[in-house]
């Protein structure tokens, strides 16, 4: 049962609760419960970067996941299971204010640390104290930041010196819960004794320049780097590690040399890596009860030259801390050997290991989608099937060590028979978003093309994977392009007549599949700007970079039709022979499928690069650029400016609404001629009377999208207007309505505790991820976070929102049937 908090803060926190808690507090649920909302849909799962488990509560788990833009970080989350894996709640940490107020802080006081160094093969760094399961760090824009109550809130630590590096590296001992910190330039080691809080540097800076193995060099001018730290032994805070690095005279990054040992916290370094190997970066794995006992990861150097390495990489162990090393069996099929990338020691079984591989193939950036074990300490190996998943970083259960965790590009992915099977564990995860195609003939049916990161840094990476739903996003179930396929399908194009046929758009072909995905061919050679698949399912019209062609038979053949490969092409939704052109400020017509080109008038001196047809009414249309909208409701004949931010001659047109300035997107309401949707740079704005008035229609998004709205993408089907982000697919709807389940626990902690929660049954709102309920009597809020956890929050008591257990517990106490799912 809640309880009233019986922490008495002085009157001056409540000014910063209030500051603190101002977007909370701005959406307390008013009377225009009847406005429109977006809907998140699905489907569940994010890129998971890291997943930890705490050593001392086995079930409490946090993961991190990896932004799905390459250029920002605000998709970013943190993840917390108290169940062993079986569900997640995505903790709600104000990442972008708390990164903002310590880059103002820094420049106000510049001691404001700390930066991290991120190791290899780690990604974003999250630590849990091995102490205490409510306390955990993480990284945030170079800032370390710290919970003390599992993830709820976070707030910087170490402002007492200035580290002024890029590179930080966390370490938490199970013996003393100290952390150290390796900078650079200046070689110095900063330590913390109580839980992060305060540091200090060492007195002595290292020298690692006198240290160095490999001087410079014509082929290694930089020679040997400063030593970057690894993570430390679990027993013993004054062991450090760390390795080299070397820049090739060639290469434009930096590769791991050597590795090394200090057991004085840094102040000296001797070289351990076996003689004529190469280091390779893979995490250290120690054995939990003896430290000395350690595996790494190393490739037989050519020569010693550092410029080549020669036979498959190689995992060795070491008794005695790193001073002798003795190479493990080399993972392998009768057809395939495999390169291991990282390894892992089972804590309750001291001679079963398991491996992150990738197979030795002429494609070295082909994701393998195996995983190896070995039960007799890498004597021998047996390579485990996981497709359609992609392996990441394991977690090994230290009670139950048949099951396993591990982090993929599709979310959580669990084993329950010690690795031999794996099933995806998302449920409460939801930050899977990409591409979404949505069929013309049954709304019912989608494809997404899911954000992956190895696509953009290089396409050759077909690591792509795609969702698919046949009832309007509630299920949604994953597939896979076959061999055939090269490079990421970015889109997906669906028949106007049959579902089942869709193209994969990649970025230099394209391909086709008649059985929904489950078999493609290829299509046709081509890296497509636009690809338009006509109302009648068999024309197709395609801008590339050799002009604009056309197909009558869908795709067997094709006729070119223009040598223009600029502008935009636009069908007619009820005729396919009529065609539209923009290009350069110009609107062309074309009612022959091509063969012949008209002018259309528009005013002058108004900028636009886009045309968009009201599916219903064709003789509806729109032209857009980025500061101006013209409508037509005659098919072209006269445009009326709607939006325009410049002065057309002496007189000054409808201008923005103050909010935004620019246009980015606009579609028209597949059933309504008068309401209409712009993407702008300060977010989404509905007309319902054809432009005259503007209203923000953010509600429901805002957590899940950047700043600039880029990764936003505004689209309809023949009944519905669908925005799909980074981060989920999203659904206007006319209002949410809450489930039977959560009014009913809310109504029953409000008998429960009718002092505390008052007055009873106000109505229920939507805020980050909660559904809610604010009490104005007692200014108390009572929330059920991403459906899982009930959470409380007293404004006047604590700045902090309070846990106080499972949405499942509490189920359970009050008796309340029903799931927790929204319509």
């Amino acid at each position: 049962m809640i309880k009233t908090l019986n922490i008495c803060l002085k009157d001056v926190k409540k000014l910063s609760t209030l500051i603190l808690y101002l977007p909370f507090l701005s959406i307390i649920p008013q009377a225009n419960a009847e406005d429109r909302t977006w809907s998140r849909i699905g489907p569940e799962g994010a890129i998971i970067n890291q997943l930890v488990i705490n050593p001392s509560q086995a079930n409490t788990l946090y993961a991190a996941t990896q932004s799905s833009s390459f250029y920002s970080s605000s998709n970013e989350y943190i993840l917390k299971s108290l169940n062993g894996g079986d569900s997640w709640v995505t903790l709600p940490w104000q990442g972008k204010a708390l990164s903002t107020n310590a880059i103002l802080a820094k420049r106000t006081h510049q001691k404001y640390s700390a930066y991290f160094y991120t190791p290899p093969s780690q990604g974003r760094t999250l630590a849990v104290d091995a102490n205490n399961a409510n306390i955990a760090f993480t990284s945030l824009s170079g800032f370390l930041l710290k919970t003390s109550d599992s993830g709820m809130n976070w707030r910087p630590v170490g402002r007492d010196i200035d580290l002024d590096s890029s590179s930080f590296f966390l370490m938490n001992t199970q013996g003393n819960p100290s952390f150290n910190a390796l900078t650079s330039p200046n070689n110095e080691i900063a330590n913390s004794e109580d839980g992060g809080e305060h540091w200090q540097l060492s007195k002595q800076s290292m020298n690692t320049t006198v240290q160095q193995t490999i001087a410079p060099s014509s082929r290694f001018p930089e020679g040997e780097s400063t030593i970057q730290l690894l993570n430390a032994a679990p027993d013993n805070n004054t062991v450090l590690y760390g390795y080299t690095t070397l820049r090739h005279r060639s290469a434009l990054a930096a590769a791991p040399a050597l590795l090394y040992k200090s057991i004085d916290k840094g102040e000296n370094w001797l070289n351990i890596t076996p003689a004529g190997y190469q280091y390779l970066g893979a995490q250290l794995v120690f054995d939990p009860d003896n430290s000395d006992i350690l595996f790494s990861i190393f490739a037989k150097s050519e020569d010693d030259s550092f410029a080549n390495t020669v036979g498959e990489d190689l995992v060795m162990r070491s008794e005695d801390g790193g001073t002798s090393w003795l190479a493990l069996s080399t993972p392998a099929t009768d057809t395939t050997n495999y390169d291991v990338l990282q390894v892992y020691l089972d804590p309750s079984d001291k001679n079963t290991l398991y491996a992150n591989i990738k197979a030795v193939t002429e494609n070295s950036f082909e994701a393998t989608k195996a995983i190896a074990k070995s039960i007799d300490l890498g004597k021998s190996w047996e390579i485990i099937d996981t497709s359609p998943f992609i392996p990441g970083s394991i977690v090994i259960d230290p009670v139950n060590n048949n099951k396993l965790l591990m982090a993929g590009k599709q979310g959580i992915l669990r084993s329950d028979d010690g690795g031999q099977n794996w099933a995806l564990s998302n449920t409460g995860i939801q930050h899977i978003g990409g591409k979404l195609s949505v069929a013309n003939d049954n709304r019912l049916v989608m494809y997404l093309a899911a954000n992956d990161l190895s696509s953009v840094i290089d396409r050759r990476d077909a690591t792509g994977f795609y969702y698919k739903s046949i009832d309007g996003g509630q299920q949604w179930n994953t597939f896979n392009t076959s061999a055939i396929v090269t490079g990421f399908c970015h889109e997906f194009k669906i028949n106007p007549q049959d579902n089942q046929d869709i193209f994969c758009l990649s970025d230099a072909n394209i391909y086709q599949s008649l059985d929904g995905g489950e078999q493609w061919a290829l299509l046709k050679k081509s890296a497509s700007r636009q690809l338009i698949r006509a109302q009648d399912g068999l024309s197709i019209y395609l801008s590339d970079s050799t002009g604009t062609s056309k197909s009558e038979d869908n795709g067997k053949s094709w006729e070119v039709i223009s040598n223009i490969n600029e502008g935009k092409l636009s069908v007619h939704p009820q005729n396919q022979a009529i065609l539209y052109y923009v290009l350069d400020d110009q609107l062309y017509s074309s009612t022959d499928s091509g063969a012949n080109w008209q002018t259309l008038e528009t005013p002058d001196n108004i900028a636009f690069n886009h045309l968009v047809i009201h599916p219903l009414n064709p003789e509806v249309m729109a032209l857009y650029g980025t500061y101006a909208y013209l409508s037509t409701q005659d098919g072209g004949n006269s445009w009326r400016i709607v939006l325009e931010t410049f002065n057309n001659g002496d007189t000054q047109v409808n201008s923005f609404p103050a909010e935004f300035n620019f246009i980015s997107q606009l579609v028209l309401h597949p059933t309504d001629l008068n309401s209409i949707f712009i993407k702008t740079n300060t977010g989404i704005y509905a007309s319902s009377d054809s432009g005259l008035h503007w209203q923000l229609r953010n509600s429901g998004i805002e957590s899940n999208i950047t700043n600039s709205y880029t990764g936003v993408n505004l689209l309809t089907s023949s009944t519905d207007v669908f925005v799909d982000t980074a981060s989920g697919i999203f659904k206007l709807s006319d209002k949410v309505n809450f489930t039977t389940l959560s009014d009913c626990i809310f109504s029953w902690v409000e008998q429960e505790s009718p002092g505390l929660f008052a007055p009873s049954s106000p109505g229920a709102g939507l805020w980050n991820g909660y559904i809610f309920r604010y009490y104005r009597e007692t200014n108390s809020f009572l929330g059920i976070l991403h459906q899982q956890e009930i959470h409380q929050f007293q404004p006047d008591v604590s700045v902090n929102i309070i846990p106080q257990g499972s949405i499942a517990s509490y189920q359970s106490q009050s008796g309340c049937a029903g799931d927790t799912a929204q319509n």
